[in-house]
């Protein structure tokens, strides 16, 4: 009897760095898996499709927007082991993420967090460097009337440089468009609260930082999330659209505080413009 069960692949130092990077990225689509990990869309693809074959990752059809019909990639139940024997993860904890049922939006946002990263890593050669979300998050509790309240800081990413002696901390938010207005509010508030407790510099030292805000929307988009983001004292937040971002390109002056503003670079933002 044919055994239908996962392939029996020997797995390389390569496929450990793409499963890991799954596994903190939440998703990831197969052309950034290429630009990241190899050279050539057809040596990824053959080699996806062998870790898909040993159960590695999950793979997810995307149906709607422009990436409809293309491939990405979810972490797999064999991984678990495999990451936790590496020292890379707990493995309750990736065997969770493993079952864990992708929703569309969940799935939209990891791939526009990803679209982002790579091109700005692209554009920037090796002046950045990227730290996933869970690598960034941050759990802490803040005392409110003798009780213990639980607050979780949680970028999308965070994007790393050092610019003329400063070094830059860019933290990454990316905006489907499909979260409140309230929810923003909230999201620049954890900023606010992040750094005026002292978390930030605890962490961080003496990094200037700055929030890249990404959006899939447009203008108006950017007009009424930058009237919320300009009432939080600090950090500041930079504005642009994943379009302008992927076919304009990272580095260019693209990034506004507000709409009419002068655009600046991310380059000058790492330097501390703004601040």
């Amino acid at each position: 009897m044919r055994n239908s069960g996962p392939e029996t692949i020997r797995i390389t130092g390569r496929d450990v760095a793409v499963l890991n990077d799954i596994r903190l990225s939440g998703v990831l689509g197969i052309e950034h898996v290429e630009e990241l990990y190899f050279r050539g869309i057809s040596r990824a693809r053959r080699r996806m499709s062998r870790l898909e074959s040993g159960g590695y990752v999950r793979r997810l059809f995307v149906a709607t927007g422009p990436r409809a019909g293309r491939s990405a990639f979810a972490i797999g139940p064999p991984s678990a082991d495999l990451l936790a024997s590496m020292g890379l993860a707990d493995r309750a904890d990736v065997a969770k993420q493993a079952r864990r049922p992708m929703q569309r939006m969940l799935v939209e946002h990891c791939l526009g967090v990803a679209r982002t990263r790579v091109a700005i890593l692209r554009d920037s050669g090796d002046a950045f460097s990227f730290v996933q979300e869970p690598l960034v998050r941050h759990e802490f509790d803040v005392v409110v009337s003798g009780e213990a309240e639980r607050h979780v800081f949680r970028p999308d990413g965070l994007f790393r440089a050092e610019v003329g002696g400063t070094s830059g901390a860019l933290f990454l938010e990316f905006d489907t468009s499909a979260s409140s207005l309230g929810k923003i509010e909230q999201i620049a508030a954890s900023y606010s609260r992040y750094l005026s407790l002292g978390l930030f510099a605890a962490e961080y030292g003496n990094a200037v930082p700055s929030v890249l805000f990404v959006t899939l929307g447009g203008p108006r988009r950017i007009r009424h999330v930058s009237a919320i983001a300009a009432k939080v004292p600090a950090p500041p937040f930079w504005f642009a659209t994943l379009e302008g971002v992927e076919d304009r390109g990272a580095m260019g002056r693209i990034w506004v505080r507000r709409l009419g503003d002068t655009p600046v670079s991310m380059m000058e933002i790492a330097g501390g413009a703004g601040c």
